[in-house]
């Protein structure tokens, strides 16, 4: 894997001895991302510290946005019908419960719902979220230090040094990730004594052999002159085992995620836990 040179590819292993003291904040751009990413990590991490799961886009979209494209698209495929973010909210819940994490639900919209000031949707076709962000997106307006400290503050959050905040990457450069990985940087700015950690988005991670590199360059660019270092989390079995339950509560998402839905998750999420060795974050040093 070749990436640019302020990327140090440095091998590290965190005990939890190492985090006693900290709370840890996973960022969730929807509800379902922090568990498959991150579902054993959480798993394990919840059995001695403080964990949280803030899922920022799970606000429940104005009639009107129903009718977007995208919006159509994704209530076909999940078969919710009308009751869309509550059923979405119930799955996050019961994933959490799985995990044993505590959660926080936001209010933004996601992709699908949002529309630029003239009321058009900022997203009409499923390959346009992954693209750079629409400039008309109202989420970008958002993308100021005292604007997102104020989401965090809203929810309880204490921005203190003792947090460790865990953000998407950006592997598969879906625009949700791209704008909670912006908002993690504003604060980490603002806020020096925070640990920020970026966690590899799955199952983009899976896509190709150059989602991940690409996510690297593109994030260790953002974070410059510092320097970003792999950090891998070894799974036992329990853990892994909560991540495939905390995965399975979202019933909506399997179906569209993988072609043999609970029977193909399940494969294709312990073979990726194998063949990484666990989980793998990257943290700014």
């Amino acid at each position: 894997m070749k990436l640019t040179p302020c990327i140090r590819l440095l091998a590290a292993t965190l005990s939890e001895g190492e985090m006693a003291a900290q709370v840890h904040l996973f960022l969730s751009p929807h509800a379902d991302d922090a568990a498959l990413s991150c579902g054993g990590q959480i798993a394990s991490l919840t059995r001695q510290h403080q964990v949280t799961i803030f899922t920022l886009m799970i606000g429940q979209p104005p009639p009107e946005a129903l009718n977007l494209p995208l919006a159509v698209y994704f209530h076909r495929k999940w078969g919710l019908g009308a009751n869309v973010v509550t059923v979405r909210r119930a799955e996050d819940r019961l994933a959490a419960r799985r995990m044993g994490s505590a959660l926080l639900a936001g209010d933004l919209l996601e992709a699908g719902y949002r529309r630029d000031s003239q009321g058009n949707a900022c997203y009409v076709e499923p390959a346009s979220l992954h693209l750079a962000p629409n400039p008309a997106d109202p989420l970008l307006q958002l993308l100021t230090g005292e604007s997102v400290r104020n989401i965090f503050q809203a929810q309880g959050v204490v921005l203190s040094s003792d947090l460790v905040i865990h953000a998407p990457l950006g592997v598969g450069n879906h625009v949700d990730h791209q704008i909670v990985r912006e908002m993690a940087l504003l604060l980490a700015h603002e806020n020096p004594a925070l640990r920020l950690v970026f966690y590899e988005d799955y199952p983009y991670a899976t896509w190709n052999d150059k989602v991940v590199p690409d996510a690297l360059n593109e994030t260790a660019a953002r974070v410059q002159p510092r320097t970003l270092k792999r950090v891998l989390h070894p799974l036992d079995l329990r853990a892994r085992l909560a991540r495939i339950a905390a995965i399975a509560s979202y019933r909506s998402q399997l179906s569209m995620i993988w072609r043999r839905g609970m029977v193909g998750m399940m494969l294709r999420t312990w073979q990726f836990m194998a063949q990484r060795g666990g989980e793998v974050e990257w943290e700014i040093t």
